[in-house]
């Protein structure tokens, strides 16, 4: 028990500022206060400190709620939502959602369009991939 009181009064100022700004973050439970947090961490903690800060509570959360962590605080991983209706080039349309939907996106619509194609078009779309991927 000595060891543990001797090293948290060695601890250095700047994380234990950050473990009452932390303290005060979970006490008062608001969102602004998790906001402002973001930049006491970079002032105070390095990369290295604030990522495994990240991947531990990363880790304590089940798949669901990091999947939507990470959508949340990475804008880029936002879903993007269905395409639009077209009026002009369905194909541009087309390029141009598809280069700006998620991953998970792709995937899904992707599964979605190949299992309303009748089996004579999905023959041809495998002799057109095939092809493609022989060049």
């Amino acid at each position: 028990m000595a060891e543990k009181t001797r090293s948290l009064a060695e601890m250095d100022d700047a994380h234990r500022r950050v473990g009452r700004y932390v303290s005060v973050s979970l006490i008062v439970g608001e969102a602004q206060h998790w906001i402002y947090l973001k930049t006491i961490l970079r002032g105070l903690l390095t990369p290295r400190e604030r990522a495994a800060l990240a991947f531990a509570a990363m880790r304590s959360l089940d798949e669901n709620d990091r999947i939507k962590v990470a959508i949340t605080s990475i804008p880029e991983w936002a879903e993007f939502g269905s395409p639009l209706p077209t009026f002009l080039h369905i194909a541009d349309d087309a390029r141009w959602w598809a280069a700006n939907i998620s991953i998970q996106e792709r995937k899904t619509y992707l599964m979605a369009c190949l299992n309303h194609l009748s089996e004579v078009d999905r023959r041809d779309l495998t002799n057109h991939l095939a092809g493609r991927a022989a060049a």
